[in-house]
């Protein structure tokens, strides 16, 4: 099997380690987590000293970063919501029209997985 650490350095490589990813989308997620973080701080440590000290100077960095706070942000409560399994779909539906002789089921219907991917629908 190859390794789940293709060109990772070793500092990367121990984090990845200490999140302790359980499957392969969770080391994935550990992966991006750790390389937004990583250009993060890059990021903020380039605005610190950028040539013009002035708000007009850091403001290209500071956009960035903003954004890869976001997104870091974003791929926390991702991996967190994997964690405890929160991760169901939800479907709203809007307006229904009921042809003559047509049937419908109205509230929340939820489905729980039951054997290898089949599905029994609770009312």
């Amino acid at each position: 099997m190859a390794s789940p650490f293709r060109d990772v350095k070793d500092e990367d490589k121990k984090e990845i380690s200490a999140i302790a990813p359980r499957d392969a989308i969770e080391g994935m997620l550990s992966a991006q987590m750790i390389a937004t973080h990583d250009l993060l701080m890059l990021t903020l440590g380039r605005s610190s000293i950028e040539i013009k000290n002035t708000i007009d100077g850091k403001y290209p960095c500071t956009h960035v970063a903003a954004k890869l706070i976001n997104a870091f942000t974003r791929q926390v409560e991702t991996f967190h919501r994997l964690r405890r399994g929160e991760t169901t779909d939800t479907v709203v539906v809007g307006q229904v029209n009921i042809e003559a002789g047509g049937q419908a089921v109205v509230g929340n219907v939820k489905n729980k997985l039951v054997n290898k991917g089949e599905r029994h629908d609770e009312k």
